[in-house]
């Protein structure tokens, strides 16, 4: 049986995967921009070869070509060139910047309404991470990511799917646990928010992550404390609270190619094919 050869680049470029079927013993050679085959592989029964930049310093260049000849036993195919050039857009969902606006949000609305308690102070931002250069006033409160975890597994993940417009959408759960910091100067500004911060989660869970899929389960724990320097020294009041919600995680790129939606055939009165559209 003469043998086969079907070559596809990588969503992500710099590879491709060469596909084959092959009697015996085989060779598998690979040309550069039209020059001249040099031998990347041998062995028995070719299935499967993925090229990651066989014999060469790196990957694949994704601006040139690359060819492909298989010979076996039973003679030599050659395959059409392959550039595998990548052009994917990644769409990753800021939830961390979600989150931190919920709260930013929560804690603006109650300053317009004038429902602070007499004493709390409202801190100037909900940051994502400690300031470097110098504290900010207190109180201040922070937000991280801590854990991000793969839960379970679709069926059927592994299976490429694709739109009209050649995305190729990959469906998965993941476990995120962040962890909410109130750093206070008096115990009483930092149990405020940690009560308050407790309330708007569960609020945020029920009114905001079930409608982006980010609510399949959701707990908290809080840990309260006192930090000083000796025992005289009234020191920091914080509170650590760690939320997790497990969620959709879905991975999206887009290569940039489109693919074929509708071939419409017309004929003419002797039945034979007058035009081809493809859409």
């Amino acid at each position: 049986m003469t043998p086969t050869i079907d070559v596809q680049s990588t969503y992500t470029g710099g590879a491709i995967i060469i596909s084959a079927v092959s009697t015996g013993a085989y060779t598998l050679s690979r040309s550069v921009s039209g020059g001249p085959f040099m031998q990347i592989g041998s062995g028995t029964d070719l299935a499967v070869f993925l090229d990651v930049g066989e014999n060469l310093p790196g990957p694949l260049d994704p601006t040139l070509p690359y060819a492909y000849q298989l010979t076996d036993i039973n003679g030599t195919v050659t395959s059409t060139p392959v550039t595998p050039a990548s052009n994917v857009t990644l769409e990753i969902e800021p939830l961390m910047m979600v989150i931190q606006r919920l709260l930013q949000g929560a804690i603006n609305g109650m300053v317009a309404a004038g429902t602070l308690p007499p004493g709390i102070k409202a801190p100037d931002k909900v940051l994502l991470a400690m300031p470097i250069g110098g504290l900010p006033s207190f109180p201040i409160i922070t937000i991280n990511l801590d854990l991000l975890q793969q839960e379970e597994v679709p069926i059927g993940q592994s299976f490429l799917r694709t739109d009209s417009a050649g995305d190729y959408i990959l469906h998965g759960f993941a476990k995120r646990i962040y962890t909410i910091s109130v750093l206070c100067a008096d115990a009483i500004t930092r149990d405020f928010y940690r009560e308050a911060i407790v309330r708007w989660w569960l609020l945020f869970a029920a009114t905001v992550f079930n409608q982006i899929g980010q609510n399949i389960t959701h707990r908290y724990q809080v840990a309260s404390g006192q930090v000083a320097k000796d025992e005289k020294a009234p020191g920091f009041y914080y509170a650590d609270m760690m939320v997790q919600i497990n969620g959709t995680l879905n991975a999206k790129v887009s290569p940039g190619f489109g693919l074929i939606e509708t071939i419409d055939i017309t004929t003419n009165n002797q039945g034979e094919t007058d035009q081809i559209i493809i859409t």
